[in-house]
């Protein structure tokens, strides 16, 4: 069955960022979505890639891993990888980025309402010296 949301992951000898983002990922309290890994030509990495995608299996997440057929730029590399998607509703995620646990259960109700073709969500930024920046577009929505 094909997941509702996908999200999309560009990849490129990857660290263990890929991991905090995968565990972020397993957090989700909704888990009908499913992730595309595209991997650009990876040279080192490629454990942590695997490991990546046996964890989210493991928490009933599917995994999808693409490959381009060449080694692609950093943008070319992100449009092809969004090409990739199947599902209705996409969501990028760079490797680092962390997703709030209830992320996904608040797009799958934003996304199910009437007339929805695009959903903006909260963005919180941590900086080095560890305070947080956020930005909430819909505070006063339910």
């Amino acid at each position: 069955m094909q997941p509702w949301l996908e999200i999309i992951m560009p990849v490129r000898n990857p660290g263990s960022k890929l991991i905090e983002s995968g565990a972020s990922l397993i957090a989700q309290t909704d888990k009908s979505f499913g992730v595309v890994l595209s991997d650009n030509s990876s040279s080192k990495g490629t454990e942590i890639i695997a490991q990546f995608c046996v964890e989210l299996n493991t928490a009933g997440i599917p995994v999808r891993r693409v490959k381009p057929d060449r080694d692609l730029g950093r943008v070319q590399h992100w449009n092809w990888a969004h090409a990739q998607g199947q599902a209705d509703w996409l969501k990028p995620l760079f490797v680092g980025d962390l997703l709030k646990p209830e992320y996904v259960a608040r797009v799958h109700q934003r996304a199910e309402k009437p007339q929805a073709h695009v959903v903006r969500c909260e963005l919180e930024t941590r900086t080095p010296n560890g305070s947080t920046v956020s930005s909430a577009p819909f505070k006063n929505e339910s």
